[in-house]
């Protein structure tokens, strides 16, 4: 059924920027990937095991407040020592866990992973280097949006928090 309403919604903004004399593909192809990442985002949040228990309604809310951003091979999402306020959600691609002092993958995470989340909910700085491993599509969560979805959902943002200090 999402896919029907997907094809839908993406065959009319076509429609709508064939309609309004758009001559310009590329902007609508990025608006069309921003889009297809936005929905990715919000069909992966109800599986994630921290937002498990959050319901549609903090799925859907979280989904609208997300940045979508394309990252190249090699390319840093993040630097180790960075100040965190942000988190990601991968939608396509790999990125690389690096230490940086070592030069070491210590992971590579994939679609439907998430990074980032530590820095952001405890204020640490990054740990870790976050590093395109591929090309990659990432929807970020930055601390306005963090703010307001606790205003909505503070159990939800409140076990996020527990989770991020029981990992710490």
């Amino acid at each position: 059924l999402n896919a029907y309403i997907v094809y839908y919604v993406k065959n009319g903004i076509h429609t709508l920027l064939r309609h309004q004399g758009c001559d310009r593909p590329a902007a609508a192809t990025l608006f069309l990937r921003q889009l297809d990442a936005q929905l990715e985002v919000r069909m992966q949040i109800p599986k994630l095991a921290v937002f498990s228990d959050a319901g549609e309604d903090f799925a859907a809310a979280c989904s609208m407040k997300l940045d979508v951003e394309f990252f190249s091979p090699n390319t840093a999402l993040a630097k180790e020592g960075d100040a965190g306020d942000s988190m990601f959600f991968i939608v396509d691609g790999n990125v690389n866990i690096v230490d940086e002092s070592s030069q070491t993958v210590l992971a590579t995470l994939g679609p439907g992973n998430f990074l980032g989340e530590m820095s952001l909910l405890l204020g640490d700085p990054r740990s870790k280097s976050m590093i395109a491993q591929t090309v990659c599509t990432v929807c970020t969560l930055d601390a306005a949006s963090l703010e307001e979805l606790k205003e909505e959902f503070p159990e939800v943002v409140d076990a996020m928090y527990n989770i991020a200090i029981k990992r710490r």
